[in-house]
């Protein structure tokens, strides 16, 4: 909402409302990190195969989640008070937004090799098969800002901040569903 108010604004006298658009990018992070959170815990099994993730694990989530706040943060600085939008497309063509991009694919091969291990780890069959859905949809949500990206920079400078702030919208309402849909009974438990 804040988003769309900002880019409202902004086509109609080509200011928008800066405040706006950074409460929305502050939600965004927020949000990003949360689901994250959800999908490096559930690697380690937690609320799927066990209740406890142990002491070293936890920690690792946390750096993890360090890393991709710390980021981000530093991404969004930049964007905000440094990124001269007349040099620059939009803040992924910065340090700090490959940095960030950089800090995504660390903590994707991190979810995606833990998500593994605990899935060969896993005995029961239906388990093993929600996991194994669980571990698609988690990395189709990691990867799919850094490709987008990358693709992004074959079109038109004017397209790419377009392109990748659509992908972003329409990747996180998929996952999303996908996460409300995936917990849901299989039909044969029906």
């Amino acid at each position: 909402l804040f988003k769309m108010t900002h880019l409202n604004l902004m086509a109609k006298n080509g200011q928008g409302a800066p405040f706006f658009d950074a409460i929305a990018d502050v939600m965004h992070g927020v949000a990003f990190v949360v689901i994250a959170s959800v999908f490096l815990f559930a690697a380690h099994g937690w609320a799927t195969v066990t209740s406890h993730v142990p002491e070293s694990s936890v920690r690792m989530i946390c750096l993890c989640l360090a890393a991709l706040s710390a980021t981000h943060f530093v991404y969004l600085l930049n964007a905000w008070f440094f990124i001269d939008m007349a040099s620059v497309t939009y803040p992924y063509e910065s340090s700090p937004g490959y940095l960030a991009l950089v800090a995504q694919f660390g903590v994707t091969c991190y979810f995606g090799s833990t998500m593994a291990a605990t899935i060969s780890n896993e005995a029961h069959i239906p388990r093993k098969n929600f996991l194994g859905r669980f571990m698609l949809v988690g990395l189709f949500w990691f990867v799919v800002v850094p490709v987008t990206v990358l693709i992004a920079t074959l079109l038109d400078p004017y397209l790419r901040a377009k392109s990748v702030a659509i992908m972003r919208l329409l990747v996180d309402a998929s996952v999303l569903t996908g996460l409300v849909w995936l917990p849901g009974p299989a039909p044969q438990d029906q």
